[in-house]
């Protein structure tokens, strides 16, 4: 694995955009010891996933009604999110 080999002191990343898979890279890389910047455009994070505010009280989800994790590190990462921090649920 590239992570491993580089060898920096204080490594630091700019990770543009915070969809899902962004989101999960900047976990990743914060594992590995990386200072890590994420940057949105938007209100706030996850992408086609990100619940959207139209008036006060009213919110709605939209975009990616599900989503599979069929890659061992994503879907170790999920699991992660449910049992450790009741993030996602099914």
């Amino acid at each position: 694995m590239v992570l491993k080999e580089l060898r920096v002191k204080n490594p630091r990343v700019a990770v543009i955009a915070a969809g899902v898979s962004r989101l999960v890279s900047a976990r990743t890389l914060q594992d590995h010891k990386f200072s890590v910047t994420v940057f949105e455009k938007s209100h706030g994070a996850g992408g086609r996933t990100a619940t959207r505010r139209a008036d006060p009280g009213l919110s709605f989800d939209h975009g990616a009604q599900y989503f599979s994790a069929p890659e061992p590190h994503f879907k170790a990462f999920i699991e992660k999110c449910v049992h450790q921090q009741g993030i996602v649920a099914e």
